[in-house]
């Protein structure tokens, strides 16, 4: 559709979506580039959310941590990667 002024209605939008994209794939460039996480990298890491890696962190202690920031937990990538591998569920043959 167009407005009087003949630009594109919802341009504003797919102008945000891009941005988005484009911050989205930033944010997995410096995750998959560096050892050390903070809460929200570390959820981008595992593909789950900032509740569940405090969970794991504080509660279930399934999951390493340093926590010498105002910010939040802190989590190195080895740490990160042994968490994975023990959680990963194996398959049965029979």
């Amino acid at each position: 559709m167009l407005k009087n002024d003949k630009s594109v209605i919802g341009e504003e939008a797919c102008a945000s979506t891009d941005n988005e994209f484009f911050d989205n794939r930033i944010e997995v460039i410096i995750a998959l580039n560096h050892c050390v996480f903070n809460e929200r990298e570390a959820a981008f890491y595992c593909r789950c959310s900032v509740d569940s890696i405090r969970y794991h962190a504080l509660r279930s202690r399934k999951l390493t941590f340093c926590d010498f920031t105002r910010e939040g937990l802190v989590f190195l990538k080895s740490d990160l990667d042994s968490f994975l591998q023990l959680s990963r569920k194996q398959g049965y043959r029979g």
